[in-house]
């Protein structure tokens, strides 16, 4: 069996995590490149010039950078931009460099799942409360053939039964005193999860 590859080490640790693996590492892709920016990078040049040239995040990465930045990054990065941009521009006008980040992770994450399952590791890595969304379900489908896709799909079905049932074990005991404490850790896996596997970053910018 071959050397994994530190981007598909680095992977492993999500499929051990609640929810999609996928996103969990788009999620800390980006939260590390906001870091990086405000903590590192705001005072590079070639980085402000990127920034001044996309005319800032689109609106989505704008409301996450919020939890990130503090006043000076913020001062210093906006500031330039205001100089630079054209009144007449109509709003962020670039490629968003956060969204680059994003699907470059969500590119490496779903390279990893298909080499995992070529060499048979996927599912003796995957942790117990794992469920790909919607969308890199989706995508990942689309990559794979043969064997290996019946084999997600399985996975997948799967427990999207199981996640349907823990709903309905909650519905049948649930009353206006309930409390988060009320519920076992796995239907607290069921409420976390299937908000999340219907959502997309399309959705949440309407």
């Amino acid at each position: 069996m071959r050397e994994l590859s530190i981007v598909e080490i680095r992977f492993m640790d999500h499929l051990k995590k609640r929810g999609c693996p996928v996103c969990s590492a788009s999620d800390e892709a980006v939260r590390l490149f906001f870091e990086s920016l405000f903590y590192e990078n705001v005072n590079d040049v070639g980085v402000r010039k990127r920034f001044e040239s996309d005319s800032g995040f689109c609106a989505f990465h704008t409301r996450i950078a919020e939890k990130f930045s503090d006043p000076s990054g913020t001062a210093i990065l906006y500031a330039s931009l205001l100089v630079k941009t054209d009144d007449d521009a109509g709003g962020h006008a670039g490629k968003c460099r956060c969204c680059e980040v994003r699907d470059e992770a969500v590119g490496r994450a779903v390279t990893s799942v298909g080499k995992f399952l070529e060499n048979g590791s996927l599912f003796a890595n995957l942790g117990k409360n794992l469920l790909f969304c919607r969308r890199h379900f989706s995508m990942l489908s689309r990559k794979l053939e043969g064997k290996n896709l019946k084999l997600m799909e399985k996975f997948q079905d799967e427990k999207l039964k199981e996640i349907h049932k823990l709903l309905n074990d909650v519905l049948k005991r649930i009353d206006y005193t309930s409390k988060t404490k009320d519920f076992t850790d796995d239907e607290m896996f069921a409420l976390f999860s299937a908000p999340k596997y219907f959502s997309t970053f399309e959705e949440l910018n309407r």
